[in-house]
């Protein structure tokens, strides 16, 4: 396959959307506590072994040995991200692999299954920020009655 058609088919497995403009409300963050240890070590626990990184080429295994030798650090990191409101860029790159089904023409999109490979050090952040993020939606009644993917319980 040419680069213009492997171009084509990542183009229709990833389209492009305009920007929302969304207005910023104000936030009083003053309230938000920092992450606890306790909050790390389930968040670094639960990254899973064997898994190809991401952009950075840190497995997830060496981010949990990090967290033995330097749990402080790390804490203090992802405390950082959040007392500044900071999630890296670097963090929200992937890299792209196509996995072949071998059905269909080589050059449609159908025939690819995507899979988007991100560093460990931004899926735990995510993985600290989910479970207050979805306390505090549910806490405000924000989902919807309907609203059952993406829930827990």
């Amino acid at each position: 396959m040419t680069a213009r058609e492997m171009q084509k088919v990542v183009d229709e497995l990833f389209p492009t959307h305009p920007l929302r403009t969304d207005s910023e409300s104000e936030i009083d963050d003053s309230n938000i506590p920092a992450f606890s240890m306790g909050e790390l070590e389930v968040a670094v626990s639960s990254l899973k072994n064997r898994k190809t990184p991401g952009p950075d080429g840190i497995l997830a295994e060496i981010l949990r040995e990090t967290m033995k030798i330097a749990p402080r650090l790390l804490l203090k990191m992802y405390n950082t991200c959040l007392s500044a409101g900071i999630f890296s860029a670097r963090w929200k790159r992937a890299s792209l692999v196509l996995i072949d089904k071998g059905k269909g023409a080589i050059n449609a999109s159908s025939r690819y299954r995507p899979i988007c490979l991100l560093d460990s050090a931004g899926k735990t952040l995510e993985k600290l920020i989910k479970p207050r993020l979805l306390a505090a939606i549910e806490k405000a009644g924000n989902f919807s009655e309907r609203q059952y993917g993406f829930r827990c319980g």
